[in-house]
C-alpha cells in the first residue's frame, strides 16, 4: 500500500508555526496589559499612602508640599500608564485578529489534508479490493481448470 503524502505538509507546518507565533505575541500583549494594571494599582496605593501622610503631617508645611508634588507626579505616571494600556488594548485586538486568522488558515489546511487522506485511503481500499477480486477470480479459474482436467483425464 502506497503511504499517504500530503503535498502541502511544509505549508501546514509553516501555518502551525505562524499560529504559535501569533499566540505568543498575543500572550505577550496580554501580559503587558496586566503589568500596566499592576503598575496603576501600585501608583494608586502610593498616592493613598502619601495622602495619608499629608493628613498626619499637617504641622510640617514643607513636607506637605513635597508629598503633594509626589502625588501629582504619581498621577502623571498613572495617566501615562493609562495611555499605554489603551495602546496595548488596541494592539491586543490586532494580535487577536492575527491569531484567529492564522488559526483559521491552519485549520483549513488540516481539513484539506484530512480530506486528501480520506480520498487516499478510499483509493487504496478500492485498489486492494480490485486486487483481491482478481486473486479470487484467478483461484476460481484455477479450480475450474483443475476440475476440468480431472474430469477429462
Amino acid at each position: 500500500m502506497k503511504p499517504f503524502r500530503f503535498g502541502l505538509a511544509r505549508v501546514l507546518s509553516l501555518k502551525e508555526t505562524q499560529e504559535n507565533q501569533a499566540r505568543l505575541e498575543l500572550a505577550s500583549v496580554i501580559r503587558a496589559i496586566g503589568e500596566q494594571e499592576d503598575l496603576q494599582r501600585s501608583l494608586r496605593a502610593e498616592q493613598a499612602k502619601s495622602r495619608k501622610s499629608i493628613d498626619e503631617d499637617l504641622a510640617v508645611p514643607g513636607r506637605i508640599r513635597l508629598l503633594t508634588a509626589h502625588i501629582d507626579a504619581l498621577e502623571r505616571r498613572y495617566e501615562q500608564a493609562e495611555v499605554r494600556k489603551a495602546e496595548l488594548h488596541a494592539e491586543r485586538v490586532r494580535r487577536e485578529q492575527a491569531y484567529w486568522d492564522a488559526r483559521r488558515e491552519r485549520r483549513m489546511l488540516e481539513a484539506l489534508r484530512d480530506r486528501k487522506r480520506a480520498e487516499h485511503d478510499r483509493e487504496q481500499a478500492r485498489k486492494e479490493a480490485g486486487e483481491y477480486d482478481a486473486f479470487v477470480q484467478f483461484l476460481l479459474l484455477q479450480a475450474r481448470e483443475e476440475r476440468e482436467d480431472g474430469s477429462h483425464g
